[in-house]
């Protein structure tokens, strides 16, 4: 027989499941929602300022072109830790791919030499990660609190 306080649960953990995925499917879409943001826009075989570790150091004039674009940005990395390593930052409009691949994610070529990272902000497609979706933080939080009440009605606590 399920008790009350197990129920609760399952369905707390189906909400965040339901959520998780409901924002999946939006962020798929992100790059077609047809907002603009500031890119950078480089490579590193005509503009050494493009490698990695990026330098936030040096002053606007010094750093990489940034370009408005309409989707996502992206940094695509080949041949990565060789010495003929390159680095590309654009926009997800300046390359072929398809668009409903694209969800705030880093794919890897299948021999770790390569990989593609989308975001969408302004300005961040700087760094050799990606940073995790704006809805990640919210899932994380709406999880927490499913279990703190899960812990407050049963009177256990997870310490």
């Amino acid at each position: 027989m399920i008790r009350y306080r197990d129920m609760f649960f399952v369905q707390s953990v189906a909400v965040v499941i339901v959520l998780f995925i409901l924002s999946k499917s939006a962020g798929e879409e992100e790059c077609l929602s047809g907002k603009t943001y500031w890119c950078f826009e480089c490579d590193t075989w005509s503009d050494p300022r493009c490698q990695d570790p990026f330098n936030w150091t040096s002053s606007p004039s010094e750093l990489p072109t940034l370009k408005q674009c309409d989707g996502c940005c992206v940094k695509i990395v080949t041949n990565y830790s060789k010495p003929n390593e390159s680095i590309r930052r654009t926009c997800t409009k300046n390359i072929r791919i398809n668009l409903f691949m694209v969800d705030h994610v880093c794919m890897y070529e299948g021999h770790k030499t390569g990989h593609m990272c989308f975001c969408e902000g302004d300005q961040c497609n700087v760094g050799p990660s990606i940073r995790p979706p704006p809805y990640f933080k919210a899932i994380l939080l709406i999880f927490a609190c499913a279990v703190a009440l899960r812990g407050w009605i049963t009177g256990h606590t997870l310490l």
